[in-house]
């Protein structure tokens, strides 16, 4: 921190310069809303180093509503090509970026509003911020273009899916983003947690705190293969749409089971509308290596039986049987 602050004070030949935001009494147009409507608004440049990014932000003089904001950091939207472990090979956008490209992109959601996808290599550790770009020297995310794709392909497909899931909550549903106020996409592949072996690497999860998806790289194939699967990802990211929205509890307890049953209605309803080859009604198979292909409809049954000991003392082994066979 106290470098950046020096640059700053370097950068505007000032010795008093700082971060601290100020001010600036403006009119602007309320975008966010889609009101569009002229509003006297306070306008700060806004910055942070996690997530790198600096922006505008335009508060409403009369009620401290965001009504707008606007990127400053610039880089430039590219097409590409990815080869990806469960989808083939298919478009994706990535970032010029500092001579290379990077899986990070701004992506138009709404209209007039867009919203930043970005896609981490977490370097099979907990720590967010120790985390570092996928980068490629080119735009061709492929065997033979793309040095690291043994050992990173799996970013490949977990940046295709949220870009996926983004399209369709804005063009289905008219959301913007998550929060529907632009909330950015970003996702740590190869996330592992050495102190929790019982759920990484067999696991992906979507952090409620931080607003991030986890994407653990399974156990290479004895249980699992790596969990970004394109209906695996629009779970973890229905997560966030009930943190939003319904804001249901996690956990055991019936609100857990809604919460759980909802991401799976998201993940085969995200897969049945971007693509037309998967297998809809199956959730995340192709991530795991042996399975009793069970239907989303007996999985969010499974999900409900937490509510059940209330109503009835809950399922007898004869029903979980008959369910699960």
């Amino acid at each position: 921190m106290k470098l950046t602050k020096n640059l700053k004070k370097q950068s505007t030949n000032n010795p008093d310069a700082t971060y601290y935001p100020k001010g600036e009494l403006v009119i602007v147009k309320d975008y966010l809303t889609g009101s569009k409507e002229l509003k006297l608004a306070w306008k700060f440049t806004i910055s942070s180093l996690e997530p790198f990014n600096e922006q505008w932000i335009y508060i409403d003089a009369t009620d401290g509503e965001v009504v707008g904001d606007t990127p400053l950091l610039l880089d430039a939207n590219t097409s590409g090509n990815a080869e990806t472990l469960y989808s083939g090979t298919v478009g994706i956008t990535c970032d010029s970026h500092s001579g290379s490209y990077r899986l990070y992109e701004t992506r138009t959601s709404t209209p007039n509003h867009s919203v930043n996808i970005h896609t981490w290599n977490c370097l099979s550790q907990p720590n967010l911020p120790n985390a570092i770009e996928f980068t490629n020297s080119n735009t061709n995310w492929t065997t033979g273009s793309w040095p690291a794709i043994s050992q990173d392909q799996a970013a490949l497909d977990a940046h295709w899916a949220e870009e996926k899931a983004l399209d369709y909550w804005s063009t289905v549903h008219s959301r913007n983003s998550l929060d529907n106020q632009g909330l950015p996409i970003t996702g740590y592949v190869h996330f592992y947690d050495p102190n929790d072996t019982i759920t990484w690497p067999n696991n992906a999860k979507w952090d409620p705190t931080d607003h991030v998806i986890l994407y653990g790289d399974g156990d290479g194939g004895t249980h699992f293969y790596p969990l970004v699967a394109l209906d695996v990802v629009a779970h973890e990211m229905g997560h966030g749409i009930t943190q939003f929205t319904a804001n249901l509890t996690p956990g055991y307890q019936e609100s857990g089971a809604l919460n759980e049953g909802f991401s799976d209605i998201w993940g085969v309803c995200v897969e049945d509308w971007a693509t037309s080859s998967k297998q809809t009604w199956l959730m995340g198979v192709i991530t795991i290596q042996e399975c009793k292909f069970v239907p989303v409809i007996i999985i969010l049954m499974l999900h409900l039986m937490v509510v059940m000991p209330v109503l009835q003392h809950g399922p007898s082994p004869g029903v979980l049987h008959t369910l699960l066979v």
